[in-house]
């Protein structure tokens, strides 16, 4: 997995927004998001906050940003058998989500 998504080069022009690099962002909690553990879903802090972001180890980008309320994510389990997620933030809210509703309705 490349994590060069979320890096930036502050002041430089892009042509292909593909290629556009970002600023280092801290990641704040990660879990594998398939049983064959192809892909996983990654929460991360500052400015990227707000979404999670599922991605696989082949890509250089995440594959799809699932939007979120915006808060610091401190613990995501995911439930296989029922696919529920499971997301807990430092202020102590707990949200769960099924695994396939990547609209914002959570449970």
């Amino acid at each position: 997995m490349d994590i060069d998504f979320f890096i930036k080069k502050k002041n430089e022009k892009v042509s292909d927004p593909k290629k556009e690099e970002w600023e280092a962002v801290g990641i704040n909690s990660a879990i594998y998001y398939d049983q064959d553990s192809k892909y996983c879903l990654v929460s991360v802090d500052g400015k990227f906050s707000g979404y999670l972001y599922i991605m696989d180890f082949i890509s250089e980008r995440p594959i799809k940003a699932i939007q979120i309320n915006k808060m610091v994510i401190s613990y995501m389990s995911l439930d296989f058998k029922s696919n529920i997620l499971y997301i807990g933030s430092q202020e102590g809210k707990v949200q769960l989500r099924h695994k396939e509703n990547t609209e914002d309705n959570w449970l």
